[in-house]
């Protein structure tokens, strides 16, 4: 009985067991089948999103690419640019070494003209003082009564200038003649500072008698006048005016009669717009004209430092009458870069009489407003009847 129950048990838990086992591997199937019909779905997902990741990937380097190219394009201009400023400095370098040589060159030409000047003037003084010493052989001597200070070297230098200056301006007068006769005036043995300032004195008297040395028949104080119907309108520049309280009532103006006047400063002139113009002048007494002279203010005395308003190309005509034409004299220019007071020798014959004469002004230095004449004056021979 009891061996009946044993095996009855043991069949019972051996029946068990088997079950279990079944159990297992139909669970393990179960769970194989999960993972086989599984896998692909996921290799999918992951594809998916290993996918997106390469767009997102792609897009980020499609964006590095143009943001690239963009860069390179402003590189590329900002090449360009500098490639055009470095061009324009190389042709600005070219232009100043052009500048620097010509400038050069200039200063090598200036430099050459300079030594000959100084050659000529060193020869010209030479030859005056020998002139000197061979007219008036006393002036080597070595009295005691001789004095060489510097104001008395000063005093012949300056009386040398003065001769060689009007040597150059008028060739028909002997001016060696007219000191060589001061001198033999003088009639010393011996020059002192006293002589010298006399003889200085004479010498010079003729080119202190209003610069030129010949009478001025254009001159106001001496009887000539201004024809007002003949003359260019004047200038007005509103340079002075007169006012009350602050408020201008009328400005001052030159009249062309300021031409014949003597007195001679920056701004006391005639002044007419452009750079073409005429004056008449009566004269005051008939005359052989044989000289004309144009004066300008000195460019030391210009407060602008240049005199582009002073007279270039003019003509002068002689008339006999107010209504009448007039005679060419002739036709010459004033040099901006010479001597103030200008004289001019008519090329016709002076054998003609004239009561009139008209001062055309044919073109100024380079100011394109207006011109200015500072005195006009006319020599010659005196008609008499």
């Amino acid at each position: 009985m009891e061996n009946l129950m044993v095996r009855g048990r043991g069949d019972a838990e051996g029946g068990g067991m088997v079950e279990f086992g079944q159990e297992i591997e139909r669970r393990g199937n179960y769970i194989s089948n999960i993972f086989i019909y599984s896998s692909p779905q996921i290799e999918i997902r992951m594809l998916k999103e290993e996918g997106q990741k390469q767009k997102i990937t792609h897009e980020m380097l499609e964006m590095d690419l143009k943001a690239l190219r963009v860069r390179l394009g402003s590189v590329h201009s900002e090449h360009k640019v500098m490639v055009k400023e470095l061009s324009g400095i190389h042709h600005q370098l070219s232009d100043l070494r052009s500048e620097v040589s010509l400038l050069r060159s200039s200063s090598e030409h200036f430099s050459h003209r300079l030594d000959t000047q100084e050659t000529q003037n060193l020869r010209l003084k030479k030859e005056l003082s020998d002139w000197l010493l061979q007219h008036v052989p006393w002036l080597d001597s070595s009295g005691q009564d001789v004095v060489m200070q510097p104001e008395l070297q000063m005093a012949l230098e300056t009386l040398e200038k003065n001769i060689m200056d009007k040597l150059d301006k008028d060739r028909e007068k002997d001016v060696g003649s007219t000191v060589g006769e001061t001198l033999q005036e003088e009639e010393v043995r011996a020059l002192t500072i006293k002589d010298v300032k006399q003889i200085v004195h004479r010498a010079l008297s003729v080119f202190r008698a209003d610069g030129t040395g010949m009478a001025d028949y254009a001159l106001e104080s001496s009887g000539a006048c201004v024809i007002n119907s003949r003359c260019s309108e004047s200038y007005h520049g509103q340079i002075a005016c007169f006012s009350i309280f602050g408020i201008p009532l009328f400005y001052y103006t030159n009249s062309p009669r300021t031409v014949i006047q003597p007195e001679l400063y920056p701004g006391k002139c005639w002044a007419f717009r452009g750079s073409e113009g005429f004056l008449t002048i009566s004269l005051s007494s008939p005359v052989k004209i044989t000289h004309v002279t144009l004066e300008h203010l000195p460019r030391v005395l210009s407060p602008t430092g240049h005199i582009n308003s002073a007279p270039k190309d003019f003509a002068v005509y002689g008339m006999t009458d107010e209504n009448e034409g007039g005679k060419l004299l002739g036709r010459f220019t004033y040099d901006q870069e010479g001597e103030p007071i200008q004289t001019f020798k008519i090329p016709v014959s002076a054998n003609e009489v004239y009561w009139l004469v008209e001062l055309r002004i044919l073109s100024n230095w380079g100011n394109p407003e207006y011109t200015c004449i500072y005195r006009f004056r006319v020599h010659g021979q005196p008609w008499t009847s």
